[in-house]
Protein backbone atom coordinates (compact mmCIF):
# COMPACT_ATOMS: atom_id res chain seq x y z
CA UNK A 1 0.00 0.00 0.00
CA UNK A 2 1.21 3.33 -0.57
CA UNK A 3 2.11 6.05 2.22
CA UNK A 4 1.60 9.12 0.61
CA UNK A 5 -1.74 11.14 0.96
CA UNK A 6 -3.84 12.81 -1.34
CA UNK A 7 -5.87 16.22 -1.60
CA UNK A 8 -8.78 17.42 -3.13
CA UNK A 9 -8.73 19.57 -6.09
CA UNK A 10 -8.92 23.01 -5.18
CA UNK A 11 -11.83 23.65 -7.31
CA UNK A 12 -13.95 20.45 -6.50
CA UNK A 13 -13.01 19.04 -3.64
CA UNK A 14 -14.89 15.94 -3.75
CA UNK A 15 -14.08 15.30 -7.03
CA UNK A 16 -12.22 11.74 -7.77
CA UNK A 17 -8.54 11.92 -7.33
CA UNK A 18 -6.43 11.09 -10.65
CA UNK A 19 -3.69 8.54 -10.44
CA UNK A 20 -1.12 11.31 -9.94
CA UNK A 21 -2.78 12.75 -7.21
CA UNK A 22 -3.17 9.18 -5.57
CA UNK A 23 0.37 8.28 -5.84
CA UNK A 24 2.00 11.40 -5.48
CA UNK A 25 -0.30 13.07 -2.92
CA UNK A 26 -0.55 15.54 -0.38
CA UNK A 27 -1.94 16.79 2.50
CA UNK A 28 -5.43 18.61 2.40
CA UNK A 29 -4.75 22.66 1.90
CA UNK A 30 -6.56 24.63 4.65
CA UNK A 31 -8.66 26.82 1.82
CA UNK A 32 -10.22 23.28 0.88
CA UNK A 33 -11.17 22.44 4.85
CA UNK A 34 -14.94 24.39 4.84
CA UNK A 35 -15.84 22.25 1.83
CA UNK A 36 -14.81 18.82 2.28
CA UNK A 37 -16.78 19.32 6.08
CA UNK A 38 -19.62 20.02 4.87
CA UNK A 39 -20.09 17.15 2.38
CA UNK A 40 -18.21 14.73 4.52
CA UNK A 41 -20.20 11.79 5.95
CA UNK A 42 -18.79 10.86 8.76
CA UNK A 43 -18.63 7.58 10.63
CA UNK A 44 -17.11 7.92 14.16
CA UNK A 45 -14.89 9.97 16.47
CA UNK A 46 -12.91 9.68 19.41
CA UNK A 47 -11.57 12.10 21.62
CA UNK A 48 -7.77 12.10 23.08
CA UNK A 49 -6.54 14.05 25.15
CA UNK A 50 -8.30 17.89 24.42
CA UNK A 51 -8.56 16.80 20.50
CA UNK A 52 -10.89 14.79 18.59
CA UNK A 53 -9.86 11.87 15.88
CA UNK A 54 -12.87 11.98 13.27
CA UNK A 55 -12.90 9.92 10.07
CA UNK A 56 -15.14 9.32 7.40
CA UNK A 57 -15.73 9.50 3.53
CA UNK A 58 -16.40 12.03 0.98
CA UNK A 59 -19.06 10.84 -2.13
CA UNK A 60 -18.01 12.24 -5.50
CA UNK A 61 -21.11 14.77 -6.80
CA UNK A 62 -22.75 11.76 -8.27
CA UNK A 63 -22.85 10.27 -4.58
CA UNK A 64 -20.83 6.87 -6.63
CA UNK A 65 -16.79 7.15 -5.63
CA UNK A 66 -15.85 7.61 -1.74
CA UNK A 67 -12.55 9.28 -0.78
CA UNK A 68 -11.59 8.06 3.03
CA UNK A 69 -10.79 11.27 5.49
CA UNK A 70 -9.47 11.68 8.40
CA UNK A 71 -9.26 14.93 10.39
CA UNK A 72 -8.20 15.63 14.29
CA UNK A 73 -10.10 19.32 15.61
CA UNK A 74 -9.06 20.74 19.33
CA UNK A 75 -12.32 19.66 21.62
CA UNK A 76 -11.89 23.23 22.51
CA UNK A 77 -12.70 25.17 20.02
CA UNK A 78 -13.61 22.72 16.87
CA UNK A 79 -10.65 24.11 14.93
CA UNK A 80 -9.22 21.34 12.46
CA UNK A 81 -5.82 21.07 13.56
CA UNK A 82 -5.19 18.87 10.34
CA UNK A 83 -7.44 16.96 7.50
CA UNK A 84 -5.45 13.68 5.42
CA UNK A 85 -7.15 12.30 2.29
CA UNK A 86 -5.79 8.89 3.16
CA UNK A 87 -3.70 6.72 0.39
CA UNK A 88 -4.87 3.59 -1.39
CA UNK A 89 -3.64 1.92 -4.57
CA UNK A 90 -4.89 3.73 -7.80
CA UNK A 91 -6.28 0.70 -9.36
CA UNK A 92 -8.99 0.59 -6.23
CA UNK A 93 -12.30 1.70 -6.98
CA UNK A 94 -13.23 3.84 -3.40
CA UNK A 95 -12.62 3.82 0.16
CA UNK A 96 -13.71 4.80 3.99
CA UNK A 97 -12.07 5.92 7.03
CA UNK A 98 -14.16 3.72 9.75
CA UNK A 99 -12.58 3.75 12.65
CA UNK A 100 -9.91 5.79 14.78
CA UNK A 101 -8.14 5.45 17.99
CA UNK A 102 -4.90 7.32 19.58
CA UNK A 103 -2.35 5.68 21.64
CA UNK A 104 0.96 7.62 22.32
CA UNK A 105 1.97 10.59 19.69
CA UNK A 106 0.11 8.91 17.04
CA UNK A 107 -3.67 8.56 15.75
CA UNK A 108 -4.75 5.34 13.89
CA UNK A 109 -7.12 5.07 11.23
CA UNK A 110 -8.86 2.16 9.79
CA UNK A 111 -9.29 2.23 6.22
CA UNK A 112 -11.44 -0.15 4.53
CA UNK A 113 -11.15 0.05 0.36
CA UNK A 114 -13.12 -1.39 -2.59
CA UNK A 115 -11.64 -3.01 -5.40
CA UNK A 116 -14.78 -2.85 -7.89
CA UNK A 117 -18.21 -0.79 -7.73
CA UNK A 118 -19.96 -4.40 -8.36
CA UNK A 119 -21.07 -6.18 -5.19
CA UNK A 120 -20.43 -9.27 -6.60
CA UNK A 121 -17.10 -9.06 -7.53
CA UNK A 122 -15.74 -6.42 -5.25
CA UNK A 123 -12.67 -7.48 -2.41
CA UNK A 124 -12.67 -5.06 0.41
CA UNK A 125 -9.58 -4.64 1.76
CA UNK A 126 -9.01 -3.68 5.25
CA UNK A 127 -5.57 -1.71 6.53
CA UNK A 128 -4.53 0.09 9.30
CA UNK A 129 -3.12 3.91 8.83
CA UNK A 130 -0.59 5.34 11.80
CA UNK A 131 -0.58 8.95 11.65
CA UNK A 132 1.66 11.36 13.38
CA UNK A 133 -1.46 13.12 16.20
CA UNK A 134 0.08 16.21 15.96
CA UNK A 135 0.49 17.05 12.45
CA UNK A 136 -1.40 14.40 10.49
CA UNK A 137 1.89 13.40 8.93
CA UNK A 138 1.51 9.93 7.74
CA UNK A 139 4.27 7.43 9.39
CA UNK A 140 3.09 3.73 7.90
CA UNK A 141 0.04 1.93 6.24
CA UNK A 142 -0.26 -1.87 6.95
CA UNK A 143 -2.85 -4.40 5.36
CA UNK A 144 -4.67 -6.27 8.01
CA UNK A 145 -3.69 -9.87 7.31
CA UNK A 146 -5.74 -13.17 8.62
CA UNK A 147 -4.28 -15.90 9.23
CA UNK A 148 -5.43 -18.72 7.25
CA UNK A 149 -7.18 -16.64 4.50
CA UNK A 150 -5.99 -16.28 1.39
CA UNK A 151 -6.00 -12.99 -0.84
CA UNK A 152 -9.35 -13.83 -2.25
CA UNK A 153 -11.38 -12.74 0.88
CA UNK A 154 -13.42 -9.64 1.50
CA UNK A 155 -12.72 -8.06 5.17
CA UNK A 156 -15.07 -5.84 6.83
CA UNK A 157 -15.67 -4.08 9.99
CA UNK A 158 -19.06 -3.19 11.29
CA UNK A 159 -19.46 0.46 13.32
CA UNK A 160 -18.86 -0.47 16.91
CA UNK A 161 -16.27 0.57 18.85
CA UNK A 162 -14.81 -3.27 20.26
CA UNK A 163 -13.72 -3.57 16.72
CA UNK A 164 -10.77 -1.34 16.76
CA UNK A 165 -8.85 -0.77 20.14
CA UNK A 166 -5.30 -0.62 21.20
CA UNK A 167 -3.58 -3.46 22.69
CA UNK A 168 -0.12 -2.79 23.91
CA UNK A 169 2.03 -1.73 21.15
CA UNK A 170 -0.33 -2.94 18.74
CA UNK A 171 -3.82 -2.25 17.03
CA UNK A 172 -6.68 -5.03 17.57
CA UNK A 173 -8.69 -5.50 14.60
CA UNK A 174 -12.14 -7.60 14.72
CA UNK A 175 -14.04 -7.99 12.00
CA UNK A 176 -15.93 -10.52 9.29
CA UNK A 177 -14.93 -11.64 6.15
CA UNK A 178 -15.80 -13.90 3.20
CA UNK A 179 -14.03 -15.91 0.84
CA UNK A 180 -14.65 -15.22 -3.14
CA UNK A 181 -16.07 -18.69 -3.54
CA UNK A 182 -17.99 -18.97 -0.12
CA UNK A 183 -21.03 -17.54 0.87
CA UNK A 184 -20.42 -18.44 4.03
CA UNK A 185 -19.39 -15.06 6.33
CA UNK A 186 -16.47 -15.82 9.03
CA UNK A 187 -15.55 -13.43 11.68
CA UNK A 188 -11.74 -12.38 13.24
CA UNK A 189 -9.75 -11.20 15.40
CA UNK A 190 -6.14 -9.97 14.26
CA UNK A 191 -3.25 -7.79 15.87
CA UNK A 192 -1.62 -5.25 13.73
CA UNK A 193 2.23 -3.60 14.50
CA UNK A 194 1.47 -0.14 13.23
Amino acid sequence: MATTTVSASPDVPNSHPSERDIEQGRAVESRDVPSILSHLTKYRSTTFGNRVCFVGALADEDGLYQSPYVYVTSTSNDRVDWMRRLPYPAEFYQGRATHCVAHGDYVYALLQVDTDSHQATNQTIVSVVKLDARTGRLVTARKVEIDGVGRGASRWLNRSEDVFQVEGNSIRVSGRYRNVDSDEIETFSTTVDP
